[in-house]
């Protein structure tokens, strides 16, 4: 499993995995038994569509009280949290530098940063993994930057919430990670990994275990939603259902699909255009995650225009719990939701 990136050293086994949506908080607390994970808390709360937009906090008093509100109603005493960013703020490339050392390689990096990121350096937090290297050679490694005010508009959140951030993550690689615990990888196996959020898409693609490309798009399953509303003119929760496949005031979700595909498809060509370069290595599938991996149609839509299989991830598929404290039916349905979620608790969890 992957390192979290700008990570501090845990002082207790115990921690919590909570991704902080545009429009839901999602939160998972996992335990290790020799090679199993258990699950002991899973919950979900809704946020207001303007709560947060593409990865930027708008209304703090609401994001704050409701991540009070679901550590309470999920009965949750532990205190601390790993969280994780994405959207315009973070950045992840793949770079290649020259390799004599670790002092040397690092040294590369700081001087040479203004090539990779359209931020001032000063601006934000770096951190690096090294992938493949060859001493006295080349070195591949994976960059990632966030903005400074970005991660402490976030975890100060988790403070002012009465909670301790442990771990900053970024979402496509908790994805990832989620995937890792329950399906494992293969060394030859390329896989492209979608998390299509309320506003922000994530998009990436592994062989193995390195990750060759990791980027953000703006767009996602809010503008469907808004779409939906103006078309056939229905409310906000009106439209959420259309979205999932009920039918409301008449309209048949049936006829929603071809809707549904005229909206996405700017998404949709920017999915392909980013995963094009890596159609040579012979993708094995996409993995399809998040809150717009439930709507109707959508991985039968992405499988023919991107001539590609497509999976919905099911992050609970190796965990194990308690069926008479979480309803399967729920834990089913909710999966896609989890991605994030569970990838983040399942950092740092020692062996029991």
């Amino acid at each position: 499993m992957r390192r979290p990136f700008f990570h501090t050293r845990l002082k207790k086994s115990s921690i919590i995995g909570l991704d902080i949506g545009s429009y839901s908080l999602k939160v998972v607390q996992l335990e290790r038994k020799g090679q199993r994970y258990r699950l002991l808390n899973f919950g979900i709360l809704p946020l207001t569509p303007e709560a947060i937009i593409e990865g930027t906090v708008i209304d703090r008093e609401q994001v704050i009280e409701a991540i009070k509100n679901l550590m309470e109603i999920e009965r949750i005493k532990t205190k601390e949290v790993v969280i994780s960013l994405s959207g315009p703020g973070v950045i992840v490339k793949k770079i290649r530098l020259p390799y004599k050392s670790e002092e040397d390689l690092t040294s590369n990096i700081y001087w040479s940063i203004d090539k990779y990121i359209p931020f001032n350096p000063e601006e934000v937090n770096l951190d690096f993994q090294v992938i493949d290297s060859t001493l006295g050679g080349e070195a591949d490694l994976v960059l990632v930057a966030a903005k400074k005010e970005l991660i402490e508009e976030y975890t100060n959140l988790i403070w002012e919430a009465g909670l301790k951030p442990a771990v900053v993550d970024i979402d496509l690689f908790a994805a990832e990670n989620s995937y890792e615990l329950n399906y494992g990888l293969s060394n030859n196996q390329t896989t492209a990994f979608i998390d299509i959020g309320s506003s922000i898409t994530n998009i990436s693609v592994i062989q193995g275990e390195q990750t060759l490309f990791a980027e953000d798009i703006s767009g996602g399953g809010h503008d469907l939603t808004r779409a939906i509303e103006r078309e056939y003119e229905v409310d906000f929760y009106e439209a959420e259902a259309l979205k999932m496949g009920v039918s409301v005031q008449g309209i048949s979700c049936n006829h929603l699909i071809p809707f549904m595909l005229s909206v996405i498809e700017n998404i949709i060509e920017k999915i392909r255009e980013l995963l094009y370069p890596f159609y040579s290595l012979g993708i094995a599938k996409i993995i399809l995650s998040g809150g717009g991996a439930k709507l109707q149609g959508l991985d039968r839509i992405l499988s023919q225009e991107l001539s590609l299989p497509v999976e919905i991830a099911n992050p609970f598929k190796n965990i194990e719990y308690d069926s008479k404290q979480f309803d399967p039916e729920y834990i089913n349905y909710s999966a896609p939701l989890a991605a994030v979620a569970v990838g983040l608790a399942a950092r740092h969890i020692p062996k029991q």
